[in-house]
């Protein structure tokens, strides 16, 4: 009797399947798996942007800070602006991506945003502006 049970359940299971496989107007869209952003230190960034010239840094202090100085080839999206989140979704995601602030306190509040993007690379550089001048690195005016 219990053999025959297991069997019934299975091909229930089988025909359950069937019709959601081929039922297309059930079928739910996912999307894509957040990404989680890899925290890098200015040694480890110095590296990554002689080892991917690809890489784009985003630099989310306010225009005024990153007038003041900032890294080779940055991108300033300024994080207190309205739109920001707009601006931000659109990016590539398909090439590497680092983001920074100052020294990590916007950048943190901003991590779940990025990480909700589908990028396919994507890195943190909470030691920010400072840390990077603090480790010796050059900074742009």
């Amino acid at each position: 009797m219990r053999y025959w049970a297991i069997v019934i359940v299975a091909i229930f299971g089988v025909i359950g399947c069937e019709k959601k496989q081929g039922n297309n107007s059930s079928v739910e869209v996912v999307p894509a798996a957040e990404t989680e952003a890899v925290m890098v230190e200015p040694r480890e960034l110095a590296h990554l942007l002689k080892e991917k010239p690809e890489l784009v840094v985003i630099d989310i202090r306010t225009p005024a800070e990153f007038a003041g100085g900032h890294i080779k080839g940055a991108v300033n999206i300024d994080f207190q602006r309205e739109g920001f989140a707009e601006a931000i979704a659109t990016l590539n995601a398909g090439v590497p991506t680092v983001f920074h602030c100052r020294s990590g306190g916007r950048s943190g509040q901003a991590q779940s945003l990025f990480e909700s993007l589908p990028f396919t690379e994507l890195y943190h550089f909470a030691a920010g502006s400072n840390g990077w001048s603090a480790a010796g690195y050059p900074i742009n005016q």
